[in-house]
């Protein structure tokens, strides 16, 4: 899953209820533990991970885009994962 808001919709709560009630959705459904990834200087997502009871366990070195000659590029994403039980 993912997440995105417009501009005028972040940093008002939106994202962190939402995933609340997922998390509520998924503790019914039996899920016992969530894992979760972003760029390491997304500072607005890794707060909301935090907040919301994750915990960095570990980085990787990630390219999802190239650049104009072809080349990968690169960002260290954090690896975060939370216990539901």
């Amino acid at each position: 899953m993912g997440y995105g808001f417009l501009d005028q919709y972040q940093g008002k709560g939106y994202a962190k209820e939402s995933l609340l009630a997922i998390f509520d959705y998924m503790k019914e459904q039996g899920v016992k533990k969530i894992y979760a990834g972003t760029a390491k200087n997304n500072l607005p997502s890794v707060g909301l991970l935090n907040s919301v009871g994750f915990q960095l366990v570990g980085t990787e070195r990630i390219s999802f885009h190239k650049d104009s000659e072809g080349n990968d590029i690169y960002f260290e994403g954090g690896n975060f994962v939370k216990e539901l039980c």
